[in-house]
């Protein structure tokens, strides 16, 4: 499904997923950084940085002797961060590991498929 308005077109992706294109411009213009390279940051921030914030909360969450107001932020942040990579077009390939695995606990995400996911990402994204 397209819509056009002001030189820009709506496209709708599968599972309903839409996204802004140019008429006058490639996808590629969108993304963050040249696509020839495996982007470093998403949103201004290293991916490296965000991999490790991510690693770092989810051991405050798993650490048996945290408090339950540490570990509800923990979980807070770690399901911005969550919501932030999906936006990013840079990560799609990674982020579709968790990305449709809705749970029902403060992340919204399956645990499992989180943890695959950052696993991935600190893999793919070393401290330089």
């Amino acid at each position: 499904m397209k819509s056009k308005r002001g030189g820009l077109t709506l496209n709708r992706k599968k599972h309903d997923r839409w996204y802004i294109s140019d008429a006058d411009e490639s996808q590629e213009k969108w993304l963050v950084g040249d696509i020839s390279d495996k982007p470093q940051e998403s949103w201004g921030v290293p991916l490296w940085h965000i991999a490790q914030l991510m690693e770092e909360t989810i051991l405050i969450i798993r650490t048996k002797d945290a408090e339950p107001r540490e570990k509800w932020f923990a979980a807070n942040r770690l399901r911005e961060l969550l919501q932030e990579c999906s936006w990013d077009l840079n990560l799609s390939d990674l982020t579709d590991i968790y990305r449709d695995k809705k749970a029902d606990n403060i992340i919204g995400y399956d645990t499992v498929a989180i943890s695959t996911f950052v696993g991935q990402l600190l893999a793919e994204y070393p401290k330089p």
